[in-house]
């Protein structure tokens, strides 16, 4: 009976024992977050500690998804093949949710200042300073040098310029129609500290142009700082 008892209770501690084997185990799972490798080319070393110099010991695609439990000086601690691994976190990208109501207002007052500058003359000066609200610097050069032509001069004798279109839409934002049988797609993620926004739509194809998806990609570094306009795109069908 003494017996009997005794592997009653082995039992019962080893069945204690791989449960709270299991549950330790779960604050890693649960610490752990998905990142997805950005990279334009080519593949993400992975590196047996947390440099340049350290052992390359595998090697991923673009666009693959790995699990990622700390993050240190730069990098991410991963698994990879069962083993523990480093990347850069220069390329990996957190996809994460955002509200609607930010979505719009981003590509809402970017739409507006270029909408403002083609209702007067302006000089080069006011065009910075009204654009560098929602456009990055990089940005604003290239559609000053693409969609302004000077105008007559003001009385202090300052170069005034007038905005409008040209043979192409160029740099100019589409009117994303929230109200579309084609609703628009958007995707928000961080990024090596950074915040990133795409918002794209697709417009059917009428008397002046083929069907085409137009892009509009926003970013900024901390949650204070606003959201600005780097780069836009169209990519026809």
């Amino acid at each position: 009976m003494k017996c009997k008892w005794m592997k009653v209770v082995l039992s019962f501690v080893l069945v204690m024992s791989f449960f709270t084997f299991v549950a330790s185990k779960q604050p890693e799972a649960a610490k752990s977050k998905v990142g997805t490798v950005d990279i334009s080319s080519g593949y993400l070393n992975v590196r047996s500690s947390p440099s340049t110099k350290g052992k390359v010991i595998g090697k991923l695609k673009r666009s693959e998804k790995v699990n990622v439990y700390s993050e240190k000086s730069g990098w991410a601690e991963i698994r990879y093949k069962s083993q523990k691994g480093y990347v850069s976190l220069d390329y990996l990208r957190f996809y994460n949710s955002i509200p609607l109501a930010t979505v719009k207002t981003v590509v809402q007052q970017a739409r507006a200042l270029q909408d403002q500058l083609t209702e007067k003359v302006y000089t080069k000066k006011q065009i910075y300073s009204i654009l560098s609200q929602r456009f990055t610097t990089p940005f604003i050069d290239a559609f000053f040098a693409e969609h302004t032509r000077k105008s007559e001069k003001d009385r202090y004798g300052n170069q005034l310029y007038e905005t409008g279109g040209t043979d192409t839409y160029g740099y100019f934002l589409e009117d994303v129609d929230w109200s579309s049988k084609y609703k628009p797609k958007y995707i928000y993620y961080t990024k090596a500290g950074k915040q990133y926004l795409e918002v794209s739509q697709f417009y059917e194809a009428n008397e002046l142009n083929d069907a085409f998806t137009h892009t509009i990609y926003a970013t900024k570094n901390t949650s204070k700082d606003s959201w600005k306009v780097y780069k836009n795109s169209r990519e026809y069908k």
